[in-house]
């Protein structure tokens, strides 16, 4: 398979400065790689980053318009919306075709010369030379914002057409730790937003957050984990424990540079989740629990299906078992769809992984460390849970310092797949509440 690469060797401003508050669009010197024919060209690297955004979703061929690699954009001209825009320069320019080929997008140069490359590896590089460009306007003094309606519109246009196409993320990642575990995660955003983690519960996997990341904030870096054992991670022989959970966790933002995040928990994903914030509270901005109980100790639903359900499982899982676990946690229907997903999932598990992990989780103390916990901590639960009590989470939220608790009107325990729309719109306003009151501390 063949290769593509782009990068710039410098940015600056038309006047060739590293910083002009009145200068829209970036400049630099560009040198791109298609299989092993060399292209090098001093382009607007602002354009050249969105043209390239395109591509991920559309097919391009060379023409003198919208060059790849061009000379100059004189005019941002934006549709009625604002969210798309065409730039209209000179002629000069090198250029090439993107034409997607199935999982693969083949790369013609003008001289007829193609270069089949894989999708994922194309996204990559793409990505990688758009979050440069977008790093260094980041780095600048603010954008003086232009009077004139025209540029104004056009440049607006110009930012959310890219925020839009960069957070168009959807791609399924794995990814090896240090200690050889590969988790496998979806990845959705953009690379400059808040980075939010999601952690899942028993049995599923990144899947079932699935709802609720299409109501998420595409400006959020979203982060949706399937726990080691669980979809198509690793399953090691042992290790399915909280502590287990948590270090592949600090393993995972390490390996992704992730310094700090929204650590999110649905049901017994609230676990490590909130281990995590006991233990690092530096790398916890905040922790949100979705029908996360407090324990599970003393609740004798809990005990039932442990003595008559999971504790004797044996490989292959019992499919009847699997529907009945799913069905028992929901208060009202889901798409079938989603519910052979979910059951799908849930059959991955080997028996082992399934009593291994409730035994895990059914150790937990309750209030044990969680009065350490220092982030903001946001606790939703459904009235229709039926197995978590009000009282249960009432209790919680008293225990954690600065938490507050949402009783979400007709939720069940996965309310996070009944209703994400509303489940995601506490969350964004949490998460803007604590962006904004940390905004004003820096002031």
């Amino acid at each position: 398979m063949g290769t593509f690469s782009i990068r710039t060797e410098n940015f600056e401003w038309i006047n060739g400065s590293k910083d002009d508050p009145e200068d829209l669009c970036l400049h630099g010197k560009v040198v791109a790689y298609i299989g092993k024919v060399k292209l090098e060209y001093d382009a607007t690297v602002s354009a050249t980053a969105l043209y390239l955004l395109k591509t991920l979703t559309e097919d391009h061929i060379i023409n003198t318009d919208n060059q790849m690699l061009p000379c100059c954009g004189f005019f941002y001209i934006p549709n009625e919306k604002l969210d798309n825009v065409v730039i209209s320069g000179c002629d000069n320019g090198i250029d090439w075709s993107v034409i997607h080929d199935g999982d693969n997008v083949i790369l013609e140069l003008e001289d007829g010369t193609k270069e089949s490359v894989f999708i994922e590896d194309y996204s990559e590089a793409v990505y990688d030379f758009a979050d440069k460009v977008e790093g260094f306007y980041n780095s600048c003094s603010p954008k003086v914002i232009p009077k004139d309606d025209f540029e104004r519109d056009g440049y607006l246009a110009f930012w959310n057409e890219w925020h839009r196409r960069r957070g168009m993320i959807e791609a399924i990642r794995v990814i090896e730790l240090p200690n050889h575990i590969k988790i496998s995660y979806f990845e959705r955003g953009l690379s400059s937003g808040t980075p939010v983690i999601l952690l899942h519960g028993l049995a599923d996997s990144w899947h079932v957050f699935e709802p609720l990341i299409q109501y998420l904030p595409k400006s959020m870096h979203i982060f949706s984990i399937s726990l080691r054992g669980h979809g198509n991670s690793s399953c090691p022989d042992k290790g399915f424990g909280t502590r287990d959970f948590e270090g592949d966790l600090v393993m995972f933002m390490d390996s992704l540079n992730i310094e700090k995040a929204v650590i999110l928990g649905g049901s017994s994903g609230g676990f490590p989740a909130r281990s995590f914030a006991v233990n690092y509270p530096e790398r916890t901005a905040a922790l949100v629990l979705l029908g996360s109980p407090a324990t599970l100790q003393g609740i004798p639903s809990v005990q039932e299906v442990w003595d008559s359900g999971i504790s004797k499982l044996t490989d292959p899982v019992d499919r009847k078992f699997v529907y009945g676990f799913a069905r028992s946690t929901l208060s009202k229907a889901i798409t079938q769809e989603f519910m052979e997903m979910m059951l799908k999932e849930n059959l991955k598990l080997p028996a082992r992984v399934w009593r291994d992990t409730t035994e895990g989780i059914m150790k937990e103390e309750f209030p044990g460390q969680l009065g350490k916990i220092s982030s903001p901590t946001l606790i939703i639960w459904g009235d229709q849970d039926k197995l978590l009590t009000r009282r249960s989470q009432e209790e919680l939220a008293r225990v954690i310092p600065d938490s507050r608790l949402v009783v979400h009107e007709n939720g069940g325990h996965m309310l996070y797949c009944e209703d994400p729309e509303g489940v995601a719109s506490y969350i964004a306003t949490f998460i803007e509440e604590i962006q904004s009151v940390n905004h004003h501390k820096k002031q």
